[in-house]
């Protein structure tokens, strides 16, 4: 759910799906991908950047792993 809240307040567009968590000793692994629309203008690397900024701000000890999927539908 933190997830979710954190790009939809990037940009409601957005979507991921995918999640896991992983725990490790020292972290834990978000995994998940992230769902850009079609024409999304936003570099990846800026949207990666926010929300594992916006995520590290909930836990210092959450590290993320997402991939982008690129929408090719309107």
């Amino acid at each position: 759910t933190q997830i979710e809240e954190v790009t939809h307040n990037l940009d409601r567009r957005l979507s991921i799906h995918d999640f896991r968590m992983v725990e490790g000793p020292t972290h834990t692994n978000l995994i998940f991908d992230v769902v850009l629309p079609h024409g999304y203008q936003m570099s990846e690397e800026q949207i990666i950047s926010y929300i594992k900024e916006k995520v590290s701000e909930y836990n210092k000890n959450y590290y993320c792993v997402i991939h982008i999927d690129r929408a090719y539908v309107k």
